[in-house]
């Protein structure tokens, strides 16, 4: 009971003073505590909401599990993710935006093949869907990211807005049928939280005049019923990785913001060791070369 309490502190108490305390229950040094429980933070901010005291010690010891192994392969690893797991937690306790989404979906994929962290997360955000070997993962607030997508778009083309029962009814259709969907089209839904505030800062910035061309060459499609925000958010995609993305301040600017945090997350391995290195696909990859 005492030791469970310490584990469970020591995942709350980030970056606090008193590492060394925590850290001689687990043979780690203070900097490989300190990165242990950034982790958790991390985490804890994947499922949305503050984690339980069991669910903490869990994870505690899965991430001083992965620590030593990381670690053991090579030693200066380390000292070389602390800036980076100092930039990703920057971003996590800092207000809600197109950033902190980027760095949400980005986290889900990196935990995929982890059962024990997509149980945690699952337990405060159920999982929808997930395709662990592509590092895809569709939950409760993917589906509220895609009825936002949906919204916009369906503005754009003057259909019917989502109406109550679109999580409902997008659930069961995704549950069902997105593994048949193409590639691109899952990593579409899976990412529409990063995607749609690129998108429509690509539009925001263009012309009445082009605004209204671009809607137009949009086109209809044949995908009704629960397929249409599938689509949807497949447009939306090819919207904010298309050229237009790297038009204007604010395309650019989200791109360069984008880029810089992915840099930092692209080589940290919060649980797995290489879960992101040899990542045969990175759909984030038209905001710079960080594959």
């Amino acid at each position: 009971m005492v030791r469970a309490h310490m584990m469970a502190w020591a995942v709350m108490a980030l970056l606090a003073p008193g590492l060394g305390a925590a850290a001689q229950q687990t043979g780690l040094s203070p900097q490989q505590e300190q990165l242990v429980q950034g982790s958790g933070k991390l985490l804890e901010f994947t499922a949305g909401s503050q984690l339980t005291p069991a669910e903490r010690v869990r994870i505690y010891e899965v991430a001083v599990r992965d620590r030593k192994e990381l670690d053991a392969r090579d030693p200066r690893k380390a000292a070389s993710d602390v800036p980076k797991y100092a930039a990703m937690l920057r971003v996590a306790s800092g207000p809600p935006g197109p950033t902190s989404r980027r760095l949400r979906v980005t986290l889900l994929g990196v935990y995929a093949d982890s059962a024990d962290c997509l149980a945690v997360i699952g337990a405060h955000d159920p999982i929808v869907w997930a395709d662990p070997p592509h590092k895809r993962v569709v939950t409760e607030q993917t589906l509220r990211g895609l009825r936002e997508t949906y919204a916009w778009y369906a503005a754009m083309e003057s259909l019917p807005p989502p109406g109550p029962d679109f999580i409902d009814r997008e659930r069961a259709f995704l549950q069902g049928n997105l593994g048949g969907f193409p590639a691109d089209m899952q990593d579409a839904v899976a990412a529409t939280e990063t995607y749609l505030p690129v998108a429509q800062q690509v539009v925001a910035i263009q012309s009445p005049a082009r605004r209204a061309s671009f809607v137009a060459s949009m086109g209809r499609t044949k995908a009704k019923g629960d397929q249409l925000p599938v689509f949807a958010a497949n447009v939306v995609r090819a919207v904010a990785t298309g050229p237009g993305s790297h038009q204007g301040a604010s395309g650019a600017g989200m791109a360069t913001t984008y880029n810089n945090v992915l840099q930092d997350m692209m080589f940290v391995q919060p649980w797995t060791a290489g879960v992101m290195r040899g990542h045969g696909h990175n759909p984030f990859s038209n905001y710079g070369s960080v594959d």
